[in-house]
């Protein structure tokens, strides 16, 4: 099989697919119609937020069986016009979990106690030490919009900071196993009550600008936002209004609606505004866990299934099996401790959403569901076994 990596895919995944006997192209900056001729001839495409996957482009490429994102959203596939041309599409929802929720606490903690300011300061030696007084997140009631994987990791850690958790999401009706300490409430509330707000959706037509004027009118003026989803989620321009009018405090943002952001973007004019460029994925432990999900499986052969199926295996089922059937949108679970929801047995689907949730009637439902007896069980008594911050303190 032919494949082509782009956005610099990391070597160690392109190394085993080579080694399971596929031909790898390299390419980075793709866009058509460069893209449309590379893809000439190639039947898996590997990417990861940069190269757009268009129904234009799937058109042009008659050969390509799936496309693997590496990563957790899927909004730069067209997945309409992939399930239409029969177009496997695969992400790896797993792999940047703990490291988009660390980096969630990384940019709140920076944002409240100043901390880029101050360093820069120090190293242009100025030495500014009551210039950059700070606020503590201890007591302060946290927000979780999108209550999926990552939302969940960050309400664990939210707690470990005594922080109380709100949390919203559509498809979670009543608190998951081990998260009783978590009051679910509505949007509405949320926005209103809490003192930080968090972002953790995917990006689709129904979250796309889904906090903008009306829901800023609800936080609180002291309040602050922080978002490490997707850039398009918020109005960046009723989010600029809102911080420069005082409506909003501060705001910490890792994504901007079009990337890279401008280097004269309105947002990044604003001194009551931490932002980084899209790194939320950005540290060699995700890039593992990708590579192990896009390579072959966390170290395993290729023609070994479990725990997941390598994209070379992928791309041989695919031309084997499922080139007359519609497209299949299959997340792949690469962190160990990481569990998914219990009532998808801890397996994914082709719904897309940060954890990936198996919807009944979906592709695969059937055997997401089998899996319930046995796998949401484990999934709840895992959960079940994390201590409190009190019992920890205690040890």
């Amino acid at each position: 099989m032919k494949v082509l990596a782009c956005d610099g895919i990391d070597p160690a995944a392109v190394r085993r697919i080579r080694e399971a006997g596929h031909e790898v192209i390299e390419a980075k900056g793709l866009a058509a119609p460069d893209l449309l001729t590379a893809l000439k001839g190639v039947q898996g495409l590997l990417v990861r937020s940069a190269t757009k996957v268009t129904a234009d482009v799937l058109a042009g490429a008659p050969d390509l069986r799936v496309v693997v994102r590496a990563g957790t959203g899927l909004d730069n596939v067209d997945r309409a016009a992939a399930d239409a041309r029969g177009v496997v599409v695969r992400n790896t929802p797993d792999a940047n979990t703990i490291s988009v929720a660390e980096i969630t606490f990384g940019l709140l903690l920076s944002l409240e106690r100043h901390l880029a300011d101050a360093a820069a300061d120090l190293r242009a030696g100025r030495w500014e030490k009551s210039k950059y007084a700070g606020r503590e997140i201890f007591g302060r009631t946290l927000g979780v919009i999108g209550f999926g994987r990552i939302g969940r990791e960050v309400a664990h850690r939210a707690r470990a900071f005594g922080m109380p958790v709100l949390a919203h999401d559509e498809m979670v009706k009543k608190s998951p196993a081990g998260f009783d300490w978590v009051r679910l409430t509505d949007r509405d509330t949320l926005l209103r009550e809490a003192d930080v707000v968090t972002l953790h959706v995917p990006l689709t037509e129904r979250t796309r600008h889904s906090l903008s004027a009306r829901e800023f009118a609800l936080m609180k003026p002291d309040a602050v936002l922080v978002n490490a989803s997707r850039g398009g989620v918020v109005d960046e321009t009723a989010l600029h209004e809102a911080l420069t009018t005082g409506r909003l405090r501060a705001a910490a943002i890792d994504v901007f609606e079009r990337e890279p952001a401008a280097a004269d973007h309105p947002l990044l004019r604003l001194h009551n505004v931490l932002a980084l460029p899209h790194l939320g994925a950005s540290t060699s432990e995700a890039q593992r866990r990708a590579r192990g999900s896009v390579g072959m499986g966390s170290g395993r052969p290729a023609n070994q299934l479990e725990p997941a199926r390598g994209t070379a295996q992928v791309v041989v089922e695919v031309d084997a099996k499922q080139r007359k059937l519609p497209g299949r949108h299959v997340g792949v679970h690469s962190h160990p401790r990481i569990v998914g929801p219990p009532w998808c047995g801890g397996m994914t689907s082709h719904v897309e959403r940060d954890e990936q949730r198996c919807a009944p009637g979906s592709v695969h439902s059937a055997s997401c569901h089998s899996q319930n007896a046995v796998s949401g069980r484990r999934s709840a008594a895992s959960a079940g076994r994390r201590p409190s911050p009190d019992r920890r303190r205690r040890a």
